[in-house]
């Protein structure tokens, strides 16, 4: 359902329209998308979407984490 809203918010409505419940998962969805940014996201959800954005992966930009590989022999 979260990619329903996330259409829905590209095509121009207000990301607070969103249900409570999907609003973290949406964001994460638009960010990636960068259809949306971190200043976007209402004031209340910021963590919980900079947490998940973290748990896929994903800085708070959309962006790909940078691994460091070990290097030690």
């Amino acid at each position: 359902m979260e990619y329903v809203y996330a259409e829905l918010v590209r095509k121009g409505r207000n990301i607070n329209t969103v249900p409570k419940s999907k609003i973290v998962p949406t964001c994460v969805l638009l960010i990636i998308s960068h259809d949306l940014t971190y200043d976007q996201v209402p004031t209340g959800y910021k963590t919980k979407v900079k947490e998940a954005l973290k748990e896929q992966g994903y800085d708070e930009n959309g962006e790909p984490l940078v691994i460091a590989e070990d290097t030690a022999e």
